[in-house]
């Protein structure tokens, strides 16, 4: 004679599964790596300041872009990319990377352009009315510290305004301007690999110590 399983005894043996399935889905939810969005400004027909067609801002911060990935990936940070070409990519797709995340960073890498030559800078950008703007400060005044350390000759300037790209984002987010195209010093530091090695490697660190706070 075969006994066919009441529902009662069905739902004992299901039991276990099922909870073993909330944990893990509840591991998974806890556990979501750290991660950043690396944003190199600007892409396909919009050059952002250019000396010629070949030296522009879109360019060198992509490729300052992907040294950060290469770097920031060897140490186990998770990085999505909003370009990886010369490619023009809208306000809404760069942002739409950074939903779903809750720990993470936002970072937009741009340059400056001057009609004098001889002015140099770093400057970060916050969102004034995002709503992780204490987070966000930290992570500006930490980048700009490490570069300071690292050129001292350059100024540092850290604002608050409104640029488009950082607003509605739900993680930290940051505009950071590593130096201007109009200077040959600031220039030749994103076109020479090795020294755009040591830049990155700056930035890197930074994301290195503010990932284990």
């Amino acid at each position: 004679m075969h006994l066919i399983p009441s529902r009662h005894s069905i739902l004992i043996i299901l039991l276990p599964l099922l909870l073993a399935a909330c944990r893990t889905t509840q591991v998974s939810q806890t556990e979501q790596p750290f991660t950043v969005i690396l944003d190199a400004g600007h892409g396909g027909v919009d050059k952002g300041y250019e000396l010629h067609t070949t030296v522009t801002e879109a360019n060198l911060v992509l490729e300052l872009a992907q040294e950060i990935r290469q770097q920031a990936e060897a140490q186990g940070i998770r990085v999505l990319m909003t370009r990886t070409e010369d490619k023009e990519v809208s306000l809404q797709e760069r942002k739409a990377l950074a939903e779903g995340i809750t720990d993470g960073l936002f970072l937009s890498l741009h340059l400056q352009g001057a009609s004098s030559v001889k002015q140099r800078g770093y400057l970060s950008i916050i969102h004034q009315d995002q709503p992780n703007l204490e987070a966000s400060t930290e992570w500006a005044t930490r980048f700009l510290k490490a570069l300071q350390y690292f050129n001292p000759d350059v100024p540092t300037e850290q604002k608050e305004a409104t640029p488009r790209i950082l607003s509605d984002l739900k993680i930290p987010a940051v505009h950071l301007d590593v130096g201007y195209l109009s200077n040959v010093e600031d220039r030749t530091q994103l076109q020479i690999a090795e020294l755009r090695k040591e830049l990155a490697r700056v930035l890197v660190e930074v994301l290195v110590e503010m990932k284990g706070e």
